[in-house]
């Protein structure tokens, strides 16, 4: 979750920690190895209207950090889920095989 908090317009991402620096930065880190072929700079190649830019977000239903570790977890449309739980099988990535 550390990543989608860090890379999300919605919360307050101003780390006040040295924990909170280094869930940032393993949160960029992961963002950068599983998100980043679709989401580059936010936007979106396969849905140009589910980017990661707020108005989008919140267009689409998607106005909590909880909603979007929702979506990131279980998948949403093409978009598939990279939760260690996530179902139906042909949604996930299972992300224990990406996690890092």
């Amino acid at each position: 979750m550390a990543a989608i908090v860090a890379l999300s317009p919605i919360g307050n991402s101003t780390p006040v920690s040295l924990g909170q620096t280094l869930d940032i930065q393993k949160g960029a880190s992961l963002f950068s190895r599983t998100c980043i072929g679709c989401h580059d700079a936010g936007g979106n190649i396969i849905q140009p209207g589910s980017t990661l830019f707020t108005k989008d977000l919140q267009r689409n239903g998607v106005d909590t950090e909880e909603e979007i570790y929702r979506i990131t977890y279980f998948g949403k449309g093409r978009m598939p889920g990279f939760g260690e739980n996530c179902t139906p099988r042909g949604q996930c990535t299972f992300g224990a095989t990406v996690a890092g």
